[in-house]
């Protein structure tokens, strides 16, 4: 099955929807518009999640849609928003470390940004945590 919205429809939630975690507690009647979907992954707004699209109608031409926030713009490039989970709320979901929270993003838009350079970026944190962990205890 897949979804019948696509880029930049207005959609409206038929009703109320929570699911675990932060990322979603949207009330009947919110509206968004579509920047991309993904049979039943719908990104609304930036942000992705795994919705039947039988909650969701085409909303009226003039309805206002949700205001943005942080999470859903991206400054300088376009390369974490066809992530299903943007890098930093996987990062700050897992309470991740400097460090570690910086080899998922290198490894997560390397394909999309700077190609091996990301990699090798993402290699070069592995290789300092490394380092920092095999360092005797002071």
């Amino acid at each position: 099955m897949t979804s019948d919205f696509k880029r930049g429809d207005k959609v409206v939630c038929t009703q109320p929807i929570s699911t675990s975690g932060p990322r979603w507690n949207l009330p009947a009647d919110t509206v968004f518009t579509v920047t991309n979907s993904h049979g039943l992954s719908l990104e609304i707004e930036g942000r992705t999640q795994s919705f039947s699209s039988d909650r969701f109608a085409i909303a009226p031409a003039d309805a206002p849609s949700a205001p943005a926030g942080a999470l859903t713009t991206q400054v300088g490039g376009a390369h974490y928003k066809d992530c299903a989970i943007q890098p930093v709320e996987f990062i700050h979901a897992n309470g991740l470390p400097f460090i570690e929270g910086s080899v998922v993003k290198y490894v997560s838009r390397w394909r999309k940004k700077g190609g091996v350079q990301d990699l090798k970026k993402a290699r070069h944190f592995l290789e300092m945590l490394i380092e920092m962990e095999e360092r005797p205890a002071a």
